[in-house]
């Protein structure tokens, strides 16, 4: 894909630049693991960002940090703030930035003209799946490169008409390091599980996208199927659906087996020290760190049947797929592995020969130091307005559609007028 062979004369410094909600979790641990792994003979990273708990665990893993709460704004329409366009120039000339890393694709709007103003190249690290029209308004196309952290992130962009000269899918992996950290003695007992509960964890944020509110649904029909087996959900993660899944909890008679943790540092540890069964019942991801996680361990997994998921997990070999938004089906699944220790173990084992085998972080870094390495090399002038723009099909399909609505309005005035 890119280059074996790294040949720098210097560190090259690299602005990482994310905006988002002040917490750590999916993309944010992602520009994290870069930062932390990256050769620093090789590179500097310097972070941009609007958000203090990621300012902070990016300061202590020794990278220079620009960190302002409007960082985060979000400009309406085509244009973008000028003023976030010279606060991206002065840190990119303050710094001598030679590649720009943007985690958030609503920020290439403004890194975009200040990269191009001094022919550096801006790389797009796509976490999600995205809209035509997002892409759009974001300029997103206009990049020197876009990475997909899966084909279900990156499909938007080629569907657009992107080259694969300019795409890459570079899978997220899993930091064994970051998630040995943390002390299992006595974890269970510290959570309220009793000797003998079978746990069950749900990891991430508690977003309406995440499907924790299926997982619940679930968890009752489960409980009121088998009565017996003494159970218990562990939520790992903070979110603004929290009160919402509570109540659910509640209205379910199931609060007294759910235990909503909020947001921990030591996800690494309640994995591997008090869970016996991984779930993410995701309506949309787009490749789920929370699953590779789990799977590193040896961890069953039930997940639900979205493509990110299916990249991550063989139905019946290393893990369960159901149906979307199905709590009968997710609880027949629970069920059944809560009934099956053996097959629990077999699934595990499977899992993690799966993530041990092609998700861990020394792959990650490597094919992100080779792209890097590969676009600074390049002559500065494709970097520039002229040679750096393209023309993807979307833009024209954009166009005749904008033109069609706008027709359509001017069609309709006129009746009315008439």
């Amino acid at each position: 894909m890119f280059p074996d062979t790294l040949i720098v004369n210097s560190a090259i410094p690299i602005l990482f630049a994310h905006n988002g909600l002040n917490w750590v979790t999916g993309s944010e641990r992602c520009l994290l693991d870069l930062v932390a792994h990256l050769d620093r003979e090789q590179f500097r990273p310097i972070v941009m960002c609007n958000g203090t708990s990621l300012a902070a665990a990016a300061e202590r893993l020794g990278a220079t940090v620009h960190c302002q709460e409007w960082y985060g704004s979000v400009t309406p329409g085509f244009l973008p703030d000028r003023t976030l366009v010279r606060e991206a120039r002065r840190i990119i000339g303050e710094e001598g930035i030679r590649l720009v890393h943007a985690n958030a694709f609503q920020t290439i709007k403004w890194l975009l003209p200040a990269a191009r103003a001094v022919r550096i190249p801006v790389v797009l690290h796509v976490h999600i799946p995205t809209s035509p029209e997002e892409r759009c308004y974001t300029w997103s196309h206009q990049v020197a490169h876009v990475v997909g952290v899966g084909r279900a992130a990156l499909s938007g962009f080629l569907d657009d008409g992107l080259t694969q000269a300019r795409t890459s899918i570079i899978y997220n992996a899993v930091d064994p390091e970051r998630l040995l950290e943390g002390d299992t003695t006595a974890l269970r007992a510290a959570l309220g599980v009793r000797p003998g509960d079978l746990v069950l964890t749900a990891v991430g944020s508690l977003i309406a996208r995440k499907g924790l509110d299926v997982i619940i649904a679930a968890l009752a029909r489960t409980r009121a199927a088998a009565p017996t087996i003494q159970m218990r959900l562990l939520v790992v993660g903070e979110g603004p659906e929290r009160e919402n899944l509570q109540a659910l909890a509640e209205s379910l008679s199931v609060s007294d087996i759910v235990h909503f943790l909020g947001t921990r540092t030591d996800v690494g540890a309640i994995l591997r020290g008090a869970t016996d069964i991984a779930l993410s019942a995701a309506r949309a991801e787009a490749l789920p760190l929370n699953v590779l996680e789990a799977g590193f361990f040896g961890l069953p997994l039930i997940v639900s049947d979205i493509p990110p998921h299916r990249e991550l997990v063989e139905h019946e070999r290393s893990g369960l797929i159901v149906p979307v938004d199905d709590p009968v089906r997710f609880s027949e699944a629970m069920l059944g592995l809560l009934r099956d220790t053996e097959r629990r173990l077999t699934l595990g084992r499977l899992a993690r020969q799966h993530v041990h085998s092609s998700f861990l972080i020394e792959r990650y870094v490597r094919e992100f130091s080779s792209l890097y390495v590969s676009l600074v090399q390049r002559p500065a002038r494709s970097y520039g307005w002229i040679r750096g723009s393209i023309w993807p099909r979307a833009y024209t399909e954009w166009i005749r559609r904008s033109a069609q609505i706008r027709m359509s309005a001017i069609f309709r005035r006129s009746a009315v007028g008439a």
